[in-house]
């Protein structure tokens, strides 16, 4: 299977496990996955007014550990990635249990821990602790503007908001 398809199955599954757990919490929602909302501003859901962006587990052929987040500052296109545009990130660990951050706190807490991103960031590959970088081209995209970093799954617990939420499946 080729890694993009790979990639989109994996962060549906979630979505759907996501979606599942907000129905048998018994909260409104509405889904926007796969509209422009979605593709554009990177919000997954909406539920009581607030965004959310839903991230699967890390380390699908990678070198991270399954909490660990890389943070979208600046998207492929060079407009302000999810970090700006959702209130908050629902970050799974594995199936039945997940991380929620606030976008405010994970942002307060990046710019106190990593200086504002340059505006052309070195190219390389997703490494925690590494500091702010750009992705290599991907499936035809140039990821020149883009400007991400990859945090640990104990600095979020450490210095966010971060909230751990198991999956409710009744």
């Amino acid at each position: 299977m080729e890694r993009l398809e790979q990639c989109f199955q994996n962060g549906t599954r979630y979505e759907k496990i996501f979606a599942s757990h907000l129905l048998n919490a018994g909260l409104k929602f509405e889904s926007r996955v796969g509209t422009e909302d979605d593709l554009s501003g990177k919000i997954d859901f909406v539920v009581e007014n607030k965004t959310f962006q839903v991230k699967s587990p890390s380390g699908l052929k990678s070198r991270l550990r399954a909490g660990d987040l890389t943070i979208e500052h600046r998207a492929v296109n060079g407009s302000k990635g999810w970090l700006h545009t959702v209130d908050y990130v629902a970050k799974f660990i594995n199936e039945s249990k997940f991380m929620l951050i606030s976008t405010h706190s994970l942002r307060k807490a990046l710019a106190r821990d990593w200086p504002e991103p340059p505006q052309k960031a070195k190219r390389s590959r997703a490494i925690a602790g590494f500091g702010w970088y750009a992705r290599f081209d991907w499936q035809g995209k140039s990821r020149e503007n883009e400007c991400c970093i990859v945090v640990d799954q104990d600095w979020l617990i450490k210095n966010t908001d971060a909230e751990t939420k198991y999956v409710l499946l009744f």
